[in-house]
């Protein structure tokens, strides 16, 4: 019965190192019964089966100094043994003609072989889990502490309430009255509900709320790079002659 090339039987040359007989690639092989066949010695031990009525020139060879022909009995064997339960007789040749890939895996395990023992029969008590520390203390670290992933620069935001209370109580570096005890609780509790109302409310009230902050003449502060004389003025920042960027974009580099 001829084979036909999709349904190629494994067969595996004994003594395969012993042979002698030699021929170039590019050479025809000799038939030998129904079927010839060639062996690439180094690059696979798997004979490649080709039908004797096909003359096709061989291609797609790794090795093309020489192969190795043999010409004595063949040794039928099994295939390559699997780690998964394979059908066996009538049922494997059922198998090779009905299945859409017979030599796909079946899924079922062997147990000598694939998970022995199992997951399961292991010893709890026999295994420490390994802990890293803080990473593995779950006490007092939550995920948010270390969500790296999230750690985006957010937007601060003053709104008006927060400037009547600066205005009025002053910040923790420069504070205008001291704010102890009890006291200092319900100044600050007041200043945030007054300043809740807006700041047009507050000046309205108090029209030198803002007088220690305004610059001379009642005028607002100037940004820190237009002051000539003064503290603030001892730092100026200069437009350096090397720029990052072309005139085309706008964007300036100041030292």
């Amino acid at each position: 019965m001829a084979l036909e090339l999709e349904d190629l039987v494994e067969i595996w040359l004994e003594a395969f190192n012993t042979l002698s007989f030699t021929f170039m690639v590019d050479k025809w092989i000799r038939p030998i019964g129904p079927f010839e066949f060639f062996v690439v010695k180094p690059a696979t031990t798997r004979p490649i089966w080709l039908p004797r009525n096909s003359r096709g020139y061989i291609q797609h060879l790794h090795a093309l100094h020489t192969a190795t022909t043999w010409t004595g009995s063949l040794k039928l064997t099994a295939r390559m043994q699997k780690y998964t339960v394979q059908p066996t007789g009538i049922f494997a040749v059922i198998n090779r003609l009905l299945a859409i890939d017979p030599k796909r895996s079946t899924g079922v395990p062997l147990n000598p072989q694939f998970r022995n023992p199992p997951p399961g029969g292991q010893d709890p008590n026999a295994y420490d889990d390994p802990i890293t520390v803080p990473a593995g203390d779950i006490a007092e670290n939550p995920y948010w502490k270390r969500d790296v992933r999230r750690r985006y620069p957010k937007l601060s935001t003053i709104t008006q309430a927060d400037a009547v209370a600066l205005l009025q109580v002053g910040s923790a570096a420069a504070p205008k009255q001291e704010l102890i005890g009890e006291a200092g609780s319900k100044e600050l509790v007041a200043a945030q509900e007054e300043g809740s109302k807006g700041l047009a409310v507050a000046f309205e009230k108090n029209m030198g709320l803002a007088k220690d902050v305004l610059g001379p003449g009642g005028m607002p502060p100037l940004p820190s790079g237009m002051h000539t004389s003064g503290p603030a003025g001892a730092k100026r920042y200069e437009l350096e002659s090397d720029q990052s960027y072309g005139t085309a974009y706008p964007c300036r580099t100041f030292a």
